[in-house]
This record gives structure tokens, sequence and C-alpha cells, in this order.
């Protein structure tokens, strides 16, 4: 049990870096009514329930909120900054 205690969390350093950063980025792919598209007046904008539950994150960590528009087949490199394609199995893993 000591030894649990005395573990640091291994995100609060991510966590730190977000608040050094100023911002939260959201990675956000269109899916039921979690994350949705709204087009007014040519303008895209998002909603839902994943956008409000990290609008109001960023807003306790004391942080702007940024969206980052995604799709199922780009996510995976918005994330890690590496490429990839699941269709042929070659990964391309070069650090950018």
């Amino acid at each position: 049990m000591a030894l649990f205690l005395s573990v640091k969390p291994a995100f609060s350093r991510d966590l730190q870096q977000v608040k050094e950063a100023g911002v939260l980025r959201h990675i956000g792919i269109p899916y039921a009514n979690f994350v949705s598209y709204i087009n007014k007046d040519g303008l895209y904008s998002a909603q839902g329930l994943d956008v409000e539950l990290m609008q109001g994150f960023a807003q306790y960590i004391g942080v702007d909120y940024q969206f980052v528009p995604s799709t199922w087949s780009t996510a995976f490199g918005q994330l890690t900054g590496r490429e990839a394609s699941s269709k042929t199995m070659k990964f391309n893993t070069a650090m950018p």
C-alpha cells in the first residue's frame, strides 16, 4: 500500500503540459450524438456530448478549448504524429 501511495500519477505531466500550452485540443470524430458538425451560414461548428464534456473540462482546468475535426481514418495519425494504413497493414512509424 505504501508503494502505491508514493507513485506519482502518469497523467500529471500531461496535464501540466496542457496547462502550460494554455489550450486543450479535442480530436473529434462525428459519431451518433457524441460529436456532430452543424453548418450555419457556411460555418461549421461542433456540438454533442463529447464536445460539451471537453469544453467543461477545459474551463475547469483554466485553458482554452480547441476542436480538431477528424475521421476514423485520420485520428491515429493526429493522436500519435504517425501515419498508419490498416488496408495494407503497412505502418509508417517515422517520427515527424
